[in-house]
């Protein structure tokens, strides 16, 4: 969920955010056990002391942390990982919008930075 929107403020940039969590957790099939389910759950999560918790909740408590994509598998190329941090950005306006995003999304599967839709 989206730094705002645990503050009660939804736009279509949170959905941008969750798309973002989305598309990492299932490249880099993140996953954790849940403690009290025991049940292994496909997410993004940021250790804070000993707790695990969700990439929007840490955001909302420091909007300046830097998020660091790792990638563990070696599909993930640079501008799909570039494009991953902007969509998790803590600030809304920094992500890109649905038409930024579609565009990217397409210049990064065909690798062609000048094809047009």
């Amino acid at each position: 969920m989206a730094p705002e929107v645990w503050e009660g403020h939804y736009t279509a940039k949170a959905d941008i955010f969750a798309l973002g969590i989305i598309i990492w957790a299932m490249l880099e099939r993140i996953t954790f056990i849940d403690t009290e389910t025991k049940k292994e759950l496909l997410g993004s999560y940021v250790k804070q002391g000993t707790e695990i918790v969700p990439v929007g909740e840490a955001l909302l408590e420091n909007p300046k942390m830097e998020l660091l994509i790792p990638v563990k598998k070696k599909s993930m190329n640079g501008r799909m990982k570039q494009l991953i941090k902007e969509m998790l950005a803590a600030n809304p306006q920094d992500r890109p919008d649905a038409f930024e995003l579609e565009l990217r999304l397409v210049q990064i599967a065909f690798k062609d930075s000048s094809w047009e839709t």
